[in-house]
């Protein structure tokens, strides 16, 4: 599925973009090491880790994007900020 139609699907229209409307989302995962090639990385903070910690991780096992609650720039993949990560695509 396309993570533009995903985000619309989902009550995220205001972030859809040109640049979200070609990424192919094959899966969804918060475990950065259970990421396949072309999966979605849900960076979630947690009470003892945070998956932010893991995102470069899941990106170089093949994230095709990411969606998490901090500001961040640089990244090799899109990058979707939400509120509430945990909840996002719910």
């Amino acid at each position: 599925m396309k993570l533009q139609k995903m985000l619309e699907e989902t009550g995220h229209s205001a972030f859809c973009s040109e640049e979200l409307e070609s990424v192919d989302i094959k899966g969804i995962e918060a475990n950065s090491s259970k990421i396949e090639e072309g999966y979605l990385f849900v960076a979630i903070t947690g009470y003892q880790r945070d998956g932010h910690d893991y995102i470069q991780d899941a990106i170089d096992r093949g994230a095709a994007a990411v969606i998490g609650e901090q500001n961040l720039a640089d990244l090799t993949v899109p990058y979707v900020t939400v509120e509430y990560s945990c909840g996002s695509l719910a």
